[in-house]
């Protein structure tokens, strides 16, 4: 009986270990060539995970850097963290319709990486594409470790901190374009460590940055980082920090208007928000008077 019991745990240790092995094998997972994001390779040929019979999930860490590869999501898919460009250039494209969550609590921290360390000088790159969405339980990085470009023409939430240009040397862009709504619940950083790197955030003709903080002092935006808005871009700030953004970020020279155009900074008390956008031409202060701030609203509750 004692050596039937004993070579039940013996073999109960060894499916444990397998099972530990097996795990620790799946943590970091790696894209192959390019493909649809639910492409799994598990007999390491063609397009898709890497040795994998399933996407990766929520305890997984995804890595797209398999010699510039673009990996494309067309349908709702959730990860514990990503990675792109990791020794390697790689690119990740949010499509109409599909959807990528970075959740935490399952091992993973949550975060989307974009230019992770060592790729070359080559860029890590994010496109959220019109009708595409992005969520981070976390951090979202543009430009950790190498140089990266995140692209906004769908959504984005951000549930931390915005961080674009991180370590020394690095230039981290982050473009909001047309349609496209940049939502951000933890701090703000342009070069946040003010350490050499470059952070950039430009929010072109019709695009929303929306931002629960901000540096009260200035510091979200250091060195030679830039925030600049064009034509109708709108950055908004929950509460009225009208004093703060114009003193330490307008006219500072942190907050621009593209092409040196004067920008307007007002707090709106009936929603509560501080607003930055170009000085109207008069024939858009009809449209702002009627319904730019409505549609704002709109956007920032999508």
């Amino acid at each position: 009986m004692k050596r039937l019991q004993l070579t039940t745990l013996m073999a109960l240790a060894v499916a444990g270990s397998t099972l530990i092995e097996t795990q620790a094998e799946a943590d970091t997972i790696r894209y192959r060539q390019s493909g649809d994001w639910t492409a799994t390779a598990p007999l390491d040929s063609g397009p898709g995970w890497q040795n994998q019979s399933a996407v990766p999930g929520l305890d997984d860490l995804g890595r797209l850097n398999w010699g510039n590869n673009t990996v494309t999501v067309t349908t709702v898919e959730q990860i514990g963290q990503l990675q792109i460009a990791v020794d390697e250039p790689g690119n990740l494209v949010i499509a109409n319709g599909g959807s990528l969550s970075t959740k935490s609590g399952s091992g993973q921290n949550g975060r989307l990486i974009v230019g992770n360390n060592d790729a070359e000088q080559e860029l890590g790159t994010l496109l959220v594409q019109a009708g595409g969405e992005v969520n981070t339980d976390d951090i979202l990085f543009t430009g950790l470790g190498t140089n990266g470009q995140t692209t906004i023409e769908g959504t984005a939430n951000v549930g931390s901190h915005l961080w674009a240009g991180w370590n020394t040397g690095v230039t981290g862009t982050i473009v909001v374009n047309d349609g496209g709504i940049l939502n951000v619940t933890g701090m703000i950083g342009l070069n946040w460590q003010d350490n050499g790197a470059v952070g950039l955030l430009n929010i072109n003709d019709g695009g929303v940055v929306n931002l629960d903080q901000i540096h009260a002092s200035g510091n979200s935006i250091q060195g030679t980082s830039l925030l600049t808005i064009a034509g109708t871009g709108m950055l908004t700030k929950t509460g009225n920090f009208t004093t703060v953004i114009q003193d330490n970020y307008v006219n500072t020279g942190k907050i621009v208007g593209e092409g040196g155009t004067e920008l307007q900074v007002a707090y709106d008390s009936n929603n509560d928000i501080t607003t930055v956008t170009l000085v109207p031409e008069p024939s858009s202060l009809a449209f702002i008077g009627l319904g730019g701030l409505a549609l704002m609203r709109r956007r920032r509750s999508s």
